[in-house]
């Protein structure tokens, strides 16, 4: 099946709403990051909602979002050229009702970076703005051995889906934005080219 758009996914702080701007830019398609739409429909944030009820209401409201989403854009699409770009949150690969409705239709792009940025991205967000991401700060860490500890065992069960979904994976360490866009797009060229 040909994809009727494409998905950016990976870690939290890998890049996929930054490239993901980008690439929809750079294609001229429209850009939809699944956190918004998440906010949009539910009228609360992705920790909002986790605050409210936890993993289980908040993967509820990201599949919802997650399905609405493909459905209007699989709905809307007349040719065989994607039709936007989706920025999916860090945690989707944990949500099957969301990567199967993004699965229909989505092509996805496995955002790939090192753990060592990532815990320094996270570390630098947390000084900024007082919160670790939720899987972490509901566990209590103490210090910061105990915040790697914790970010380490997603990191490794995260990878390993993120792997398996993956339709193309892109390497971003060392990497300007602008260098894993262009990576994107030569690896869609066959779909971008491809005439109707």
């Amino acid at each position: 099946m040909e994809p009727k758009f494409i998905v950016l996914t990976g870690m939290k702080h890998c890049g996929k709403s930054t490239t993901g701007r980008e690439l929809a830019r750079r294609l001229g398609l429209p850009f939809f990051d699944i956190d918004d739409r998440i906010t949009v429909c539910s009228g609360k944030t992705p920790r909002e909602l986790y605050d409210q009820g936890g993993a289980e209401l908040f993967r509820a409201r990201e599949a919802a979002a997650a399905a609405l989403l493909a459905e209007e854009l699989n709905s809307g699409v007349k040719t065989g050229q994607p039709a936007a770009v989706i920025a999916a949150g860090g945690g989707l690969c944990d949500n099957e009702a969301a990567v199967a409705a993004l699965k229909r239709g989505g092509l996805f792009v496995y955002l790939s970076a090192p753990e060592e940025l990532l815990m320094e991205r996270i570390l630098a967000s947390a000084e900024r703005d007082g919160r670790f991401p939720a899987y972490i700060s509901c566990r209590n860490p103490q210090n910061k051995e105990e915040i790697s500890a914790i970010f380490h065992s997603y990191y490794i069960l995260r990878t390993e889906k993120y792997d398996i979904l993956a339709d193309m994976l892109v390497q971003t360490e060392r990497k300007s934005i602008g260098e894993i866009t262009e990576g994107i797009i030569q690896g869609l060229s066959p779909i971008l080219n491809r005439r109707d």
